[in-house]
């Protein structure tokens, strides 16, 4: 028997635990099942491997569909910031409406909160037409959305699920169109909210500074061209790749260094990245190194290229090479250790996996439809899907199944068998994590018990990550299974 999504899941426990072995009294439901393995023996812990099958595996989705009233299609995906919460936030995007149609009948207009073990629907948020990106304050308290079809950027208070719209206008009053880009400064105190627009919208300025608490518009700037996603360090430094710069649509893109001293841009570098401009490339996606010194920008057509940036300096390192023609990258991501980039291949709907400082291949996860975002949560990557009404969900490297004890990526019961041969008959197992089903920090009896009890009795699901892999929520530090 396979596992089924569970009704519930369990989340609580102490990081950072010793695994241990413990024997307890046999409910008289289990006994014919463990008598047949009950030999007295200590399990020797030190002697199991460490070994995950789990290694940049595709591991199955959360459907959305009928999720909302026009379309589910997901345009951006994010977590929440703290990782012993287990939710997710999507953009519901839909389709861009035909010229001269209402945008009702085709955009989306809704951010969904989704339960990031099972993928059920928690809360929807209504926010204003086509939603793309998403940012959750480090607090966890706000999340903050762009619309593409309106000047408005969406605040949603995370404690009551107040939804609030705060119209961005530039310096004239006119509005500030085709919204893209979002972060929050490094004091996390204010939002950078980016046109994709240009000069195009007819705006003055076409980027702004938000203040979280008022709402107010702190800052406005111009920036020629269009901008999509950009990136934060931690002393304030703005990593800002460019499109069509100049509003030029045959210009090759650059990428902005900018310092900001009292909410005012001071441009530190402008740096040209060669690409094939006949197909009208536009950067997609940056992300930083998890020490802040470099980073990583793909452009949406006209190169196979990663291009490496180094921050503190702001000058342009040797590109990382993708390999094969050109490539369609929609989205960048970091793994958690920073040992490898994950690049999204919008057509050919496919993950390439490479090393971070080398550009070694790494990994390659097929078999998705326009992935256009990809986030880490819990070691897993959520990819959304414009292809489809689904988060596709990627196992990392140290990755497990809760209650997959015998290390075959399902659930049944040999599952229960092995751990009972562990404990009794001097059996071996792949992996510890895992076995302890109900995740109380020992490695004993009860863990079969929760197996059988779980397959044939309706009872307590296994604690997460379950029913897909994923890190284990109660000791993020180090994993049995690395």
């Amino acid at each position: 028997m396979s596992f089924a999504p569970p009704s519930a899941s369990a989340w609580g426990g102490p990081a950072g635990r010793t695994r241990r072995a413990r024997i307890i009294a046999v409910p008289p439901l289990f006994a014919s099942l463990t008598l047949a393995l009950l030999t007295l023996g200590t399990p020797d812990l030190s002697a199991q491997s460490t070994d995950s099958p789990w290694s940049w595996s595709w591991l199955g989705a959360y459907s959305l569909t009928g999720t909302d009233p026009v379309l589910a299609t997901p345009y951006s995906v994010q977590p929440h910031p703290d990782p012993a919460v287990p939710l997710l936030y999507a953009a519901l995007s839909g389709a861009v409406a035909p010229f001269g149609e209402d945008p009702a009948l085709h955009s989306g207009s809704t951010v969904l909160e989704i339960d990031r073990e099972t993928g059920a629907v928690v809360r929807s948020f209504p926010v204003g037409y086509f939603p793309t990106e998403l940012t959750v304050a480090p607090d966890g308290t706000e999340l903050f959305v762009t619309t593409s079809t309106e000047s408005t950027l969406f605040r949603i208070d995370l404690g009551t699920g107040a939804v609030t719209p705060i119209p961005l206008s530039d310096s004239l009053g006119g509005p500030i169109g085709y919204l893209s880009g979002i972060a929050l400064d490094a004091t996390g105190t204010r939002v950078i909210v980016t046109s994709n627009g240009g000069s195009f919208d007819g705006s003055s300025e076409n980027v702004v500074v938000v203040d979280r608490a008022s709402g107010a518009i702190t800052a406005r700037w111009t920036v020629a061209g269009a901008m999509n996603r950009l990136a934060v360090r931690g002393d304030g430094r703005v990593v800002l790749p460019v499109g069509f710069p100049g509003d030029d649509f045959t210009a090759a893109p650059v990428v902005q260094i900018i310092d900001m001293v009292n909410d005012q841009p001071v441009l530190a570098a402008t740096l040209p990245l060669a690409v094939d401009t006949a197909d009208f490339p536009q950067p997609s996606d940056v992300v930083l190194s998890p020490d802040g010194t470099r980073a990583y920008v793909t452009v949406f057509g006209g190169s196979a290229d990663v291009f490496v940036i180094d921050v503190d300096a702001a000058s342009l390192l040797p590109p990382l090479s993708l390999g094969g023609p050109e490539f369609a990258q929609s989205a960048v991501v970091a793994s958690p250790d920073g040992a490898a980039l994950a690049v999204a291949d919008f057509f050919a709907g496919r993950l390439r996996v490479i090393a971070r400082l080398s550009g070694a291949p790494v990994a390659e996860v097929p078999g998705l439809d326009l992935p256009n975002h990809v986030a880490v949560s819990s070691g897993r990557l959520v990819v959304s899907e414009q292809g489809q009404e689904r988060i596709s969900l990627v196992a990392l490297t140290g990755s497990f199944l809760r209650a997959d004890a015998n290390g075959d990526t399902q659930v049944n019961l040999a599952d229960g068998v092995a751990i009972l041969n562990y404990l009794f008959a001097g059996g071996s197992l792949p992996c510890l994590a895992p076995a302890d089903v109900d995740d109380d920090g020992v490695l004993d009896l009860a863990d079969a018990i929760s197996v059988f009890s779980y397959l044939f009795q309706g009872g307590t699901p296994p604690a997460a990550p379950f029913p897909y892999a994923g890190a284990d929520p109660t000791a993020p530090v180090a994993l049995d299974c690395p």
